[in-house]
């Protein structure tokens, strides 16, 4: 018995000895047809490696100006310089694409991609099973299936045929060519904007909305469009009469105007300004000395987080000027932020109470009243630090009474 298993495991050993031959070279015009496995391999110069059924190279090299052809097999395969790489056939787990190499995909499966620099990538066939990570180069599709494509940087994308569930266009900026869509069948797309400058940017929920941010599709070509977050710096501008995007962050001087759509959280930094008239956005959190106005729309929070995360919060020296909509789950006023009740018949409710002015609200509990539109409104003041004011003002009628009263008694002096 131990004889037996003395020679099982010496003919284990020679297998797995066996199974990965040693790693190969090629230079000059050397040609080398791959049938057998190898660990690494490494290709320079003019060389060509083919890369044939049950052949299999662990990770492949290819330099300069060398040809690696895989119709059959598997393995990994990096391209660097001016090297190309013709798939069709086999498997590859990890296929890179550097400085100026070419990639042709027309048959076989590929998980994860990755593309960089200068590189050209042309996929007429086959599936990418994983993803397309495309940081830099050119990438042309015109058939196949794409699970994912990742469109990065300044890197352009050329669609004309062929499947993609999902590209994932993130930095969008203005006068940067990114996608031209003009045949095939994208199921889904989701970008990210950034604007800067006195950049102005207008978002409908239509694709047409990116055409000046590097977004070219024919109608039809796309299922669903997703904006996941616009970044505004600088003066730049953002109106909103529609759409779903994902959340929004203003800094600098920017300026946000929502008049319609949802919104899943809104952030406003530095000397900001956003304008909320419509619109049902989840959470809305004013820092620094930024400016909000709500005349409509609903902040809805997320109730179902515990504890609770509030629709509103005001920090920083943040002002927050509200004259209509509604604030669900809760406001917090922090810091030395000011938050203006902009309305009549107000009417404090437990823990709250009036200031000696009449105006200010001191204490935590639920707020009462009426908007000028004459819709009722209840907000529930939830953390009310004392640094922080909370103010309602009274109707206009009532400050005009208030002042000729005021300059009737100036009169009888």
């Amino acid at each position: 018995m131990k004889r037996a298993f003395f020679v099982l495991a010496i003919v284990i050993l020679v297998m797995g000895a066996a199974a990965w031959a040693e790693d190969f070279t090629l230079t000059g015009y050397d040609i080398l047809d791959v049938t057998t496995r190898y660990t690494n391999g490494y290709l320079y110069d003019f060389s060509t490696a083919n890369v044939l059924d049950y052949g299999s190279v662990y990770y492949l090299y290819a330099y300069n100006s060398s040809t690696v052809n895989m119709s059959g097999g598997r393995g990994d395969i990096s391209a660097h310089d001016s090297s190309t790489v013709n798939i069709s056939g086999g498997q590859i787990n990890e296929l890179d694409a550097y400085t100026s190499s070419t990639v042709n995909i027309s048959d076989g499966d590929v998980g994860d991609f990755y593309t960089y620099d200068n590189s050209i990538v042309n996929i007429s066939g086959g599936i990418i099973s994983s993803y397309i990570e495309a940081q830099g180069g050119t990438v042309n599709i015109s058939g196949g299936q794409i699970n994912e494509l990742d469109a990065y940087t300044s890197n352009c994308v050329n669609i004309s045929g062929g499947y993609v569930k999902v590209i994932k266009a993130g930095g969008l900026q203005r006068g940067v060519e990114r996608l031209n869509i003009s045949g095939g069948t994208v199921e889904k797309i989701q970008t990210a904007l950034t604007l800067e400058g006195d950049d102005h940017f207008s978002y409908t929920g239509s694709v047409s909305d990116f055409a000046p941010y590097g977004i070219q599709a024919v109608e039809g070509t796309i299922g669903e469009l997703s904006l996941r977050q616009i970044d505004a710096y600088d003066s730049s501008i953002v109106d909103i009469p529609g759409g779903s995007i994902g959340s929004l962050w203003a800094y600098d001087s920017s300026t946000v105007n929502i008049s319609d759509g949802s919104m899943g959280s809104l952030w406003a930094y530095d000397s900001s300004t956003v304008n909320v008239s419509g619109s049902v956005i989840k959470f809305l959190h004013a820092y620094d000395s930024s400016i909000v106005n709500m005349s409509g729309g609903s902040l809805i929070g997320y109730p179902y987080y515990v504890p609770p995360r509030l629709g509103l919060i005001a920090s920083g020296s943040s002002i927050v000027n509200i004259s209509g909509g509604s604030i669900d789950v809760g406001l917090q006023a922090s810091d030395y932020s000011t938050v203006i009740f902009d309305g009549y018949d107000f009417a404090l409710g437990s823990g709250l109470s009036w200031d000696i002015d009449g105006k200010t609200i001191l204490g935590t509990g639920i707020l009462t009243g009426m908007w000028f539109d004459n819709t009722s409104f209840d907000i529930n003041i939830s953390i009310h630090d004392p640094t922080a004011t909370i103010m309602a003002i009274p109707e206009p009628a009532t400050l005009f009474f208030l002042s000729l009263g005021g300059l009737l008694l100036r009169k009888k002096k």
